[in-house]
């Protein structure tokens, strides 16, 4: 689960999200991403950092994780989004070892609208 900011400064947002697995493990983050669009394509790069609780899951040797995503979406007229993410977690060798941890995955999203719309 992610939400990506629409306020942006010089195109870069702000993103938070969660990930979980199935083994109890899960990461808290939060970042910065950047839309890059053409015709109805859109990629979109982030960077993030945050906590990461291994649970029965993966050992990635410290809480500490950084977040690196790349997604190319297709964005239909009503501004929902359904593509492809690839990502990668990982300490960036803060700590002794860096196992790492890789995921793909379809990616469906949609604008949120809060108040009226006039």
């Amino acid at each position: 689960l992610e939400y990506q900011t629409a306020a942006k400064l010089f195109g870069v947002g702000a993103l938070y999200g969660i990930v979980a697995n199935t083994d109890g493990g899960f990461m808290g983050y939060t970042g910065f991403y950047s839309d890059i669009a053409w015709s109805h394509w859109v990629l979109t790069p982030a960077l993030a950092m945050g906590g990461y609780h291994q649970g029965r899951g993966k050992y990635l040797d410290g809480t500490f994780q950084f977040r690196l995503e790349l997604s190319l979406d297709y964005q239909f007229a009503n501004k929902s989004r359904f593509g492809l993410k690839i990502a990668h977690i990982s300490n960036a060798y803060t700590k002794q070892e860096d196992p790492g941890e890789d995921e793909i995955m379809l990616n469906y999203s949609m604008p949120l609208s809060f108040g009226k719309n006039t």
